[in-house]
């Protein structure tokens, strides 16, 4: 067994430092035992460190001990792992336990561990959070909401950066199904000579109606349908966003989800800034689970559909939200199979997209 001890003395069990100091003389206590062995390791390290520093460098000490079957239990919970995407999305309380969320539970799963699926919820039952928890997915409290009762994204993407290592990050709605190719897209993204931190990808949804089990089971299976009886959504409709580990959300209005004209204002307002905006459609399949008797339009008849209208309008002193430059068109930047790899190219915009 491996433990973690400090000096309680010296230090702070919230912050782990030392009245105000950054730092603390830590004592860092690591004992263990191989399966196969009555002896024991003991390592004593005295270093003038945060407690934070001190486990972040214990990893290297106790990782190669994963790899000779030793029994691993560390009092303090370190999870070194890097992965590829933190995937996360919120629902309400009405659509935690039926069939379509239930598809997105699963199929996200599919995807551990190469990707962190994340739910956010304030749920007071344990309904939501139960199912999440159930198909291996991680549960996080929604940290801030607007006025109306709405998640706020940019919040979501800060905790999950605060919270999971990951190369990026991304947000997609709770209706959303993705396949191997999501992968195969980020992983050229990564070896890419396009700036990480800076990076934001989005794309149009393809429409399936009617999605049944066996049809979201399973990576082929979504394609097939796909094929089938998909189509692509329009460029104004975006539902996914993916951005590096040091993508700047600390500006900008705080627009909520389930409200229109977020993802054009996302998409608009990377650009603006001038990211490495890319648009993914034509190399990652986000498949929409669509109804056959409800609207594609879903969210303008709701009564905050015009929330972050207002909130955006404020914001640029009264001028209207241009949305239209936040539409997939107009992503300099886009991905296609070229001699059957995944490629990163650019293409000329119409003169509407342009902005200053």
């Amino acid at each position: 067994m491996f433990s973690l001890r400090q000096s309680g003395d010296v230090m702070n069990n919230e912050t782990g430092t030392r009245g105000e100091d950054q730092g603390a003389d830590i004592k860092g206590l690591i004992q263990g035992q191989g399966t196969n062995s009555e002896t024991g390791l003991n390592i004593h390290i005295n270093i003038d460190i945060s407690r934070e520093q001190l486990l972040k460098a214990l990893v290297d000490i106790i990782g190669p001990a994963r790899n000779q079957n030793i029994d691993l239990k560390p009092s303090v919970i370190i999870d070194s792992k890097e992965t590829l995407l933190t995937l996360f999305t919120t629902v309400s309380k009405t659509e935690a336990t039926k069939p379509i969320f239930m598809h997105t539970l699963q199929n996200w799963a599919k995807f551990k561990p190469v990707f962190t699926p994340v739910l956010f919820t304030n749920d007071v039952s344990v309904e939501s959070k139960t199912v999440a928890i159930e198909a291996g997915w991680t549960v996080l409290n929604v940290s801030k909401s607007a006025p109306n009762g709405l998640p706020i994204l940019k919040y979501m993407f800060k905790d999950a950066m605060a919270t999971f290592n990951s190369k990026y990050y991304g947000f997609a709605n709770a209706d959303i199904l993705f396949t191997h190719n999501l992968v195969t897209t980020l992983t050229v993204l990564d070896y890419s000579n396009l700036s990480k931190n800076r990076t934001f990808m989005s794309g149009q949804r393809t429409n399936v109606v009617g999605v049944s089990d066996t049809e979201a089971a399973s990576f082929h299976n979504i394609s097939t349908a796909s094929q089938a009886r998909g189509t692509l959504f329009q460029t104004s409709a975006e539902d996914y966003f993916i951005t590096g580990k040091g993508y700047n959300w600390n500006e900008g209005p705080d627009v909520v989800i389930g409200s229109l004209g977020y993802d054009n204002w996302l998409v608009f307002e990377a650009r603006a800034e001038h990211n490495s905006a890319i648009d993914g459609t034509q190399t990652v399949l986000a498949v929409h689970q669509s109804l056959n008797n409800t609207s594609l339009y879903q969210s303008h008849l709701k009564d905050t559909a015009l929330y972050n209208k207002g909130l955006i309008r404020t914001f640029l002193r009264g001028l209207d939200p241009p949305y239209p430059k936040g539409f997939t068109e107009c992503l300099e930047l886009y991905t296609m199979i070229e001699d059957g790899h995944v490629v990163v190219r650019e293409r000329k915009v119409n003169d509407y997209c342009k902005v200053g």
